[in-house]
């Protein structure tokens, strides 16, 4: 098989949708599927983009732009089978080039994230609709890849209708990376997390509160989050005001390959995406925390909790204090914490490259050619930005 796929991503900075598809690519490569990535921003974590240039093509978006068709497909590369979306704005850029440049590509959107493609339509952010349209009438459903049921469910709630040849393809985790990890330094009061600071993952800020009580209780802990993102100085800031700065260290983003380095030693990993299910992987007992949610909640521990959804806000399970989980683990025996350690090993197995890859590449090839009208949504998006920024609508 000799397949090309066109990814089109944000950025290359520290995430969990920047090394599922590190992994996502290499794997599919030794199916016969060649990759090339498009950057939208020049933005990236030095050794984690070289990690991608050892199997793909990467370019920068202001770096190749062009209005012209020819020219583009020039500067991009000849013919691709695919194009494969991991972002919202991305899905509108993706059909036009498919519309005007690679119009025998099959369009596909990743979902990777809770509210991807169903954001909120409020005031300043109208535009939200034509991604939203997009997404929900334009892309055939057998090209709309979720990540896990929950949010296949939620993008149905959200916008109104079924998607029921829409594929789940589980995220992909490596676990043959963290085989028999070592977990001789364990630091029976350190709490860690790891990922970007931004909006939806409130469990930053949520765990501050948290901390105080356990510290209250009794319990010396320490919280170390690595990661940056647009509310890294609201959380500096928060953590100013309630007097944590001794005890809440922000590390700053963190090279992927020293990620289990960083857990290593943790007594309990806090967190959501593909970090939360790589902790468990490294044997560290992971905590899923809620997205979105105003309050540190979670489902349970990431080995408790059933099927290929544990932190969006509508899962149909109990909510727990994340707090009370983790006195609960401080309290625990050496021989109970080991029993923990194995099951959240255990539990992350089903995400194994060699169980997802397979899956992947049947999505892909099962997926639609149905061209998509980019043009139509892309002057919808343009109108409604213009009026946000002139009205304040």
């Amino acid at each position: 098989m000799n397949k090309r796929i066109l990814f089109i991503n944000l950025y290359f900075e520290m995430g969990g949708v920047e090394t599922l598809l590190l992994r996502l690519i290499r794997e599919l490569q030794a199916k016969g599927f060649y990759s090339t990535v498009l950057l939208l921003r020049k933005a990236y974590d030095p050794v984690l983009l070289a990690q991608l240039q050892q199997h793909a093509t990467v370019f920068f978006l202001s770096d190749i732009a062009t209005p012209m068709p020819s020219r583009m497909r020039n500067r991009l590369g000849g013919d691709f089978d695919y194009i494969f979306v991991t972002i919202n704005y991305a899905l509108i850029l993706g059909a036009l080039l498919q519309q005007f440049v690679y119009r025998s590509a099959h369009l596909l959107a990743g979902v990777y994230q809770t509210e991807l493609f169903c954001a909120p339509v409020t005031a300043g952010f109208r535009h939200h609709q034509a991604i939203r349209d997009i997404f929900r009438d334009g892309l055939p459903d057998r090209n709309k890849v979720f990540g896990n049921d929950a949010a296949k469910a939620h993008h149905e709630l959200l916008l109104g209708r079924a998607f029921p040849d829409a594929p789940v393809v589980p995220l992909m985790i490596d676990i043959d990376k963290y085989c028999s990890p070592s977990r001789a330094r364990l630091d029976r009061h350190k709490i860690v997390s790891i990922g970007r600071l931004c909006d939806f993952k409130t469990y930053n800020f949520t765990m501050l509160e948290v901390v105080k009580s356990l510290r209250e209780r009794g319990y010396p802990v320490t919280y170390h989050i690595y990661g940056d993102g647009p509310d890294e100085a609201r959380l500096r800031t928060a953590i100013a005001e309630q007097g944590l700065s001794e005890v809440v260290v922000l590390h700053g983003p963190l090279e992927y390959a020293h990620f289990q380095d960083a857990v290593s030693d943790a007594l309990v990993f806090i967190g959501s995406g593909t970090a939360v299910m790589e902790a468990a992987a490294c044997g560290v007992p992971s905590i899923a925390a809620i997205e979105y949610s105003t309050e540190a909640e979670t489902y349970g521990f990431i080995h408790e909790i059933p099927g290929t959804s544990f932190f969006e806000p509508h899962l149909p399970y109990p909510r727990q204090s994340i707090s009370d989980l983790i006195a609960k683990l401080l309290a625990y025996t050496p021989d109970q914490y080991r029993q923990i350690e194995v099951a959240s090993i255990q539990r992350v197995q089903p995400f194994s490259p060699k169980n997802v890859v397979d899956v992947t590449a049947k999505a892909l090839l099962e997926s639609s050619p149905r061209r998509v009208n980019g043009l139509r949504y892309a002057v919808s998006m343009l109108v409604w930005r213009f009026l946000s920024k002139k009205l304040g609508v």
